[in-house]
């Protein structure tokens, strides 16, 4: 029988730089990604997408998870 195991997170956007998405290059593409009792977790989107290099970029760990489906 297979098991199931659920994790509960929240990602939260921080990119606001006081004008919302109004125009592509008014907003970073940094947030927040948050576990229950754990830091949370700086993150961004690839460079390739405006991103910032110093935090972590989840697309890696999507690809993984699809491989490793």
């Amino acid at each position: 029988m297979a098991k199931h195991y659920k994790y509960r997170l929240q990602v939260a956007w921080t990119g606001d730089q006081g004008s919302g998405t109004s125009r592509y290059d008014a907003y970073s593409r940094d947030h927040l990604v948050r576990a229950a009792n754990k830091p949370a977790i700086e993150a961004s989107s690839d460079l390739a997408f405006r991103g910032d290099a110093t935090h972590h970029n989840p697309q890696p760990g999507r690809v993984v998870r699809r491989v490793a489906l």
